[in-house]
């Protein structure tokens, strides 16, 4: 009689990652931390905040969010105050406690196990601050987490890649006494000269140069218990989560992106060339994420143009050629073609066209 197979663990599925870029809309929250580590290596906050645009007064404001670029130009910033040194992504990396996460942070701690906590996380990962692509692959025994660097600027995916990894360990490690250690981590990028920082923040070696970045650790640790868990919380966590990435997401893509863009350099940039590099990617990656939106770049420009035009002529105080300076054109004429073209009338028509029934009502 032949013996009965032994049982295999089922282990838990995992939830598919929210979003395959990291171009969605952060909280301030994440600036905030790049700060205060500035501070930490005597980086002044004007060195970091240069060129972004950010007003200071709403980084205690912890619902307004930015868009990903202007985290990724503070990130840049930071990145070349601080210069090459060793592992420098990961000593960032190791800052963001799971209190870093606001209220996503407090569903991972109140939730039932480890593998339900990775589930909002990757269900939430547009809460997140993560910059690379979480590829997650479970196995009977061993969970692989891929990171893959997209469209990220050759000058910062290390840095970003780094900074990471060490944060998804610090967030395991936080989750359940002891930790969830890596059993390997795979980077692929060069072996720096110095890789203890490696082991002394992974507690691994990793091997360098590999076709990919990969994290590894065993499976038995994803139906493990959490010491904080409470489903009430839990459920109240992710309602509010919930609620946060519901209104985030409808204004975020690439598409609200450009539109902020063009709307805050109209009189100094209308091109696409500034546009890509004000939104930290090549011309090439915009036009194709547009049109995987179903736009285009002139089209949002026009868009833009357009919607600033009819609310600027409805003031009546500034001139045709004000309103065509304040929208870049080089030329009223130009702005008068393009007006005609939206609303088959010139300015001073549509102008006068708005106003004459004001006019009658006050004449009668």
């Amino acid at each position: 009689m032949c013996p009965a197979p032994r049982p295999t663990a089922v282990q838990p599925v995992l939830d598919r990652p929210a979003a395959t870029h990291w171009e969605f809309p952060r909280s301030v929250a994440g600036i905030s931390l790049l700060l205060d580590f500035a501070r930490e290596h005597d980086v002044p906050r004007s060195a970091v905040l240069r060129g972004v645009g950010l007003d200071e007064s709403l980084l205690s404001d912890a619902a307004y969010v930015v868009p990903a670029a202007v985290e990724l130009a503070v990130l840049g910033n930071l990145s070349a105050a601080l210069g090459s040194r060793d592992a420098l992504g990961l000593e960032l990396g190791s800052r963001y406690h799971v209190t870093a996460f606001g209220i996503l942070g407090y569903a991972f701690i109140s939730s039932r196990t480890v593998a339900e906590a990775m589930s909002l996380a990757l269900r939430f990962l547009d809460l997140s601050h993560i910059f690379t692509v979480p590829e997650v692959d479970v196995r009977a025994d061993e969970v692989a987490v891929a990171l893959r660097a997209v469209d990220l600027p050759e000058h910062l995916a290390r840095f970003l890649v780094e900074r990471d990894v060490a944060a998804i360990h610090t967030v395991l490690s936080e989750l359940v006494p002891g930790g969830v250690p890596f059993t390997s981590v795979e980077l692929a990028f060069p072996s720096p000269p110095r890789t203890a920082p490696y082991s002394d923040v992974l507690g691994v070696v990793p091997r360098f140069s590999a076709p990919r970045t990969v994290l590894r650790f065993s499976a038995e640790h994803l139906p493990r218990p959490l010491p904080h868990a409470n489903p009430h919380s839990q459920a109240m966590a992710e309602r509010l989560c919930r609620d946060v990435v519901s209104r985030r997401r409808g204004r975020s893509g690439v598409t609200e992106q450009v539109r902020v863009w063009i709307t805050r350099n109209l009189v100094h940039d209308t091109s696409m060339a500034g546009a890509a590099q004000g939104l930290a990617m090549s011309q090439r990656t915009l036009r194709r994420r547009l049109a995987e939106s179903g736009t285009g770049y002139q089209a949002l420009l026009d868009e833009v143009r357009q919607a600033l035009a009819e609310e600027m002529l409805d003031t009546g105080v500034l001139s045709v050629e004000d309103v065509a300076q304040r929208l870049g054109y080089a030329e009223a004429s130009s702005f008068i073609h393009a007006f005609k073209r939206w609303h088959g009338a010139t300015p001073t028509q549509y102008r006068f066209r708005r106003t004459r029934p004001a006019a009658r009502g006050s004449a009668g």
